[in-house]
Order: C-alpha cells, then structure tokens, then sequence
C-alpha cells in the first residue's frame, strides 16, 4: 500500500504537515492541497498552538508546485485548490512555519508567500515560471508577494523566470533566517515554536489578523479593479495562451496515451 502523499503528526502542540509525494516531485495535486486545507482548518479545535510545513526531499526538490499532470484545460489554472489551500494558511489564527530545503517551484514558492515565516537551508532555491506561459496572477496573490518581497526583487522574479538562491531569498525578505545544515534547520524550528508555545495565543492570533489584513485590504476603484480582471480574462480566453497550455498538456499526457 502505498505511503500518504501527506503526512501530518502532533508533538507538544505543534503540528507538522509534511510533503511526501515523491513520485510526482512533491508536486500538489487537487486530493494534498485538500488534505493540507482540512488538516490547517481543525487544528486549533485540536489544541494545536504552531503549524509547521515541511516535505521529505524528492530528487533534491522541496515541492514541484502544481501537479501539472492535473491539468486538463487552460481554465484548471484559475480553479486549483492550492488557493483554497492558501487562503487557510492566512485565515488561521495560529502560526503556520515553513521549513524548507531544495528547490521549490510555482506553486509551492506562492504557499511560502503566505505562511508567517520560512526558515531554510543553504541549499534552498526558488523557482516562478508563470510567466513562461503567461499565466496571470490575481491582484490578491500579487498583493501577497508584495506583503513579503520588494517591488524590485519580485519583477525581476517574475519576469526573468530564474532560480533564486537562498541568500537572494533572504535578502528579498522571503526567509527569515539561511541554516548552513538540516541539523541546525531542526534545531531553529524547534527554537521558534517553543517561543510561539511560550507567548500569548489569542495575542498572536490578534497580530496575524491585523497584520494580514493591512497587508491585503487595499482600496481600489472599482474601474481599476474591473480593468485588471478584464486583462486577466482576455489572457485565458486568448488563442494563444489556450493554444500554449494545450500544448503542455498534450505534453504531459503523452506518456500515458
């Protein structure tokens, strides 16, 4: 029988969600981001005070991001559940940590937008490739990259499409701290959920939820609203981006006829 695709366990409080499709990369199909999003939304009723999310290392990678394999029209990139699942990161009152090593790609870099702090070995790179394909974000998770990173650094993320090292990431303000060894990674992670464990829950929930949403609740006129989404709708109705994406998906399942 084969192993869980996400693994969690509870230890003193803290409970650790960890990435475990290694077949796929680590790659979130629509079944793990569901599976992170339940296991996110019970675990304050479970008297779970910290999250940490973490992945059992697949050919060096942290998580390859979206399951690709997945895909079955251009539309499936505006309906993932890996939103669903980034949107319970956000709205739990507890702290969610993420304990990174390897490269993470997509959609596993945008989940690090989101979690309150990242932690990581040397070895860490990151990698956005949206727009290879064009891919338009919403204005929200924009919003998201820009509450964590410079305007600068995430433009030429973005548009250069190239791996980020764990020193960029740092100074980019996307890593709290770079640990030279796995070793000393653990040891950090357990350092900060002893102090979150250690300071005042309802305290921590009031300043996430306040910090969140300075973050995110930005005013705009409803034209400039209405004008982005218009941008964004004339992409994934294009010829071109269908065109482009039904080439990666013939792509994909070329191996399995």
């Amino acid at each position: 029988m084969p192993e869980p695709k996400i693994l969690s366990s509870v230890e003193g409080n803290v409970l650790t969600i960890t990435l475990n499709n290694l077949e796929k990369r680590n790659a979130f199909d629509a079944e793990m981001s569901e599976t992170v999003t339940g296991l996110i939304n019970n675990a304050d009723a479970q008297g779970v005070r910290v999250i940490v999310i973490t992945a059992n290392l697949s050919n060096g990678i942290f998580s390859a991001g979206h399951d690709l394999n997945d895909l079955k029209s251009a539309s499936d990139f505006s309906s993932d559940p890996m939103f669903e699942m980034f949107d319970a990161i956000q709205s739990t009152p507890l702290p969610v940590v993420a304990k990174v090593s390897g490269k993470v790609f997509a959609g596993a870099l945008h989940m690090l937008m989101v979690c309150d702090m990242v932690y990581a070995t040397r070895d860490a790179q990151l990698v956005i490739t949206a727009n290879r394909m064009g891919v338009p974000f919403d204005i929200k998770d924009y919003q998201n990259w820009m509450a964590v990173m410079g305007v600068h650094k995430l433009k030429a993320l973005f548009f250069r499409c190239t791996p980020a090292t764990a020193e960029d990431a740092y100074n980019a303000g996307i890593f709290n701290t770079v640990l030279e060894t796995p070793e000393a990674l653990d040891q950090k992670i357990q350092e900060v959920c002893e102090s979150i464990i250690g300071s005042v829950k309802e305290g921590i929930a009031n300043t996430k939820y306040q910090v969140n949403t300075l973050c995110r609740e930005v005013t705009l006129k409803s034209a400039t609203v209405d004008a982005i989404e218009k941008s964004r709708e004339e992409i994934f109705a294009s010829d071109w981006f269908r065109e482009d994406v039904q080439k990666l998906i013939d792509k994909i399942h070329h191996k399995n006829p």
